[in-house]
């Protein structure tokens, strides 16, 4: 799924609990420079084999990484030092993790993986409050709340208060589904997008009223996101068709950006940023496509060896981070402009 940063809230699928320091000398990444693109040679974590999903937190400045091995790992951005390690999913993959958006709530962070466990972490503690939702998880833009998606007998997401951690709002899953949800939380309200996957059908939900805004036969939802205004959606369906759509689920923009596995757009909703993890198996370089969206095409491609991106973030508007599950470099961070522009 996407990442789309906002200076109110970071729509994110993940995001991690900041945790003691350990030996910086274990943990300092090895980087270079590489015409506009920064390697970060991940040393520290050449047995997770793998980043998972990224997120970025903007009140400490980090980058948050969840490994395919269960590892949280938290990242400061300028330097790109690693300086908290944490395992929280029992040796299974972090599908995602999500960050508090209000000051008085620094270091609070939730996270979910294939463990089906999602834990609270909060001033050094752990709490897990629920074992169904897996695939994703995200905190409201006023920290209010937290929603998860995934697929258990008869819901399709759940809601509940970050406070207390009381489950308030199921939201049915009227067609059956056997595959995992997405999941977009609104920078700006209390409402949120979801879909099954297999069941064919993106639902926008109102958390304030508990019920259905807009609902919207589809094909197979793979990613969704709001922008940073929070009054479009970006979708993307298991056919690589790329969307752009108001909240009446209106299509204003159709793309075909075929094989791309992540994607985000700039916070003036111009510049898609397509990420690309074909022939991994076969050593095949991964690719970064620059689309503009308001004329519909493509502008500029960039190929970059050893890393399949299967995951991608936009920070503060002038850099992307791409993670990869495989290849010899985990993560890596690109210049917005240089990729626009060309090098």
């Amino acid at each position: 799924m996407c990442f789309i940063h906002n200076k109110k809230r970071t729509i994110s699928l993940c995001a991690v609990l900041a945790i003691p320091a350990v030996a910086t000398s274990a943990l300092l990444l090895l980087s270079k420079q590489e015409s506009g693109v920064r390697i970060v040679d991940d040393k520290a974590f050449e047995e997770a084999k793998g980043v998972r999903c990224l997120a970025y937190a903007k009140l400490e400045d980090q980058l948050l990484v969840g490994y395919k091995d269960g590892t949280l790992a938290k990242y400061r951005m300028y330097d790109m030092s690693c300086i908290a390690i944490e395992r929280s999913h029992n040796n299974s993959q972090v599908f995602s993790i999500s960050t508090c958006n209000e000051t008085r709530n620094v270091g609070c962070y939730v996270s979910c993986g294939s463990d089906n466990r999602i834990v609270l972490h909060r001033e050094g503690q752990e709490t897990v409050f629920d074992n169904r939702y897996e695939a994703s998880v995200q905190i409201s833009a006023d920290d209010a709340y937290c929603i998860a998606a995934g697929i258990s007998a008869s819901e399709i997401a759940a809601v509940w208060t970050l406070q207390d951690l009381k489950k308030v709002q199921t939201i049915p899953l009227d067609v059956p589904s056997d595959s995992n949800g997405c999941l977009a939380v609104s920078p700006t309200k209390n409402i949120f997008a979801v879909s099954g996957f297999r069941n064919r059908a993106l639902i926008l939900w109102d958390i304030a009223t508990a019920s259905v805004i807009r609902e919207r036969a589809c094909e197979h939802v793979t990613q969704v996101a709001f922008n940073q205004k929070g009054d479009k959606l970006f979708i993307l369906d298991n056919n690589f068709t790329f969307y752009v759509c108001d909240l009446a689920l209106n299509v204003l923009r159709r793309l075909e950006i075929g094989g791309s596995a992540a994607f985000c757009v700039t916070a003036d909703d111009r510049w898609l940023f397509a990420g690309y993890a074909i022939g991994a198996a076969a050593g095949l370089p991964g690719r970064i496509q620059v689309w503009d969206l308001a004329a519909g095409k493509l502008v500029r491609e960039r190929t970059v060896s050893d890393h399949q991106i299967t995951s991608m973030i936009l920070v503060n508007g002038r850099t992307i981070v791409t993670g990869s599950l495989s290849g010899k470099h985990g993560l890596k961070r690109w210049s917005v402009d240089e990729l626009i522009k060309g090098p």
